[in-house]
């Protein structure tokens, strides 16, 4: 049993739609046990003008299969308006613990 920790970055670019959304996959030299993504920290922001936050969404969801972990990134910024329709853009920092056999 190997339990490893590694890192990654998802860098969402300027979008005025709903929630975005990446994916990355990680490989390992060995087989995996179990998996976890976490929240390492974000930096959102909207582009051009300057807006009050109504809602942030960012969700993280993890799957590991033999050697590789496919992470699954959604992120979202809107104002009070009810709907996407500002641009907004942002970084997602997430740490990776993975127990390899």
């Amino acid at each position: 049993m190997a339990i490893e920790f590694t890192k990654a970055t998802f860098s969402f670019n300027t979008e005025d739609a709903g929630p975005q959304r990446i994916e990355q996959v990680l490989t390992f030299p060995t087989n995996i046990r179990n998996a976890v993504a976490l929240l390492r920290g974000f930096e959102i922001r909207f582009a051009g003008r300057d807006r009050e936050f109504f809602r942030e969404v960012i969700s993280i969801k993890q799957r590991f299969f033999k050697r590789s972990v496919l992470i699954q990134v959604d992120l979202g910024l809107r104002d009070n308006s009810g709907i996407f329709d500002d641009p907004y853009n942002g970084v997602v920092d997430v740490a990776v613990i993975v127990d390899r056999v």
